[in-house]
């Protein structure tokens, strides 16, 4: 064996000109309710859209912090999705995600880790208990009295 080491540089990679490519699109990007998520976390997610209907956003934040409770509180998992984006997507998880630019992992059902959805849900029941018991905010239109005209109105034969 002789004394002396070759390293070999890899090539480096051909100049990039032009825009730069566009994120890989997300379906489920699209700031409604959707279907895919955990088992473990189903029923967590059907509370919180029959309380909040399907217009509803998840005040997860602020059920958050009304719970006096930190990020630290929920696992930390290393994850990363393919635009670069870390950390899962709490909301997400529990159905909705209404942010045009959340800079967060979507993670389908099928992806989470169950041991991490069986950890998620002892501080996710917190949340979605506290969201469940507030009272929701701008429940429909507000009803007005009919005006005289509106009662008035019959039809005849």
């Amino acid at each position: 064996c002789s004394g002396r080491l070759t390293l070999m540089r890899p090539e480096a990679p051909p100049p990039v000109f032009g825009p730069p490519a566009p994120p890989v699109a997300d379906p489920l990007r699209t700031g409604k309710w959707h279907d895919d998520v955990h088992l473990s976390l189903k029923e967590l997610s059907k509370r919180v859209k029959d309380h909040l209907g399907e217009r509803g956003t998840i005040p997860f934040s602020s059920a958050r912090k009304a719970c006096k409770m930190s990020w630290q509180d929920f696992p930390q998992c290393n994850v990363t999705d393919d635009n670069g984006r870390k950390n899962l997507c709490l909301k997400f998880l529990l159905g909705r995600c209404d942010s045009q630019t959340c800079n967060l992992v979507h993670v389908r059902a099928k992806h989470l880790p169950t041991e991490i959805a069986e950890q998620l849900q002892v501080p996710m029941t917190k949340i979605v208990d506290k969201i469940v018991s507030t009272p929701r905010k701008g429940k429909g239109k507000r009803k007005r009295p009919p005006t005289e005209s509106e009662s008035t109105v019959t039809f005849s034969e």
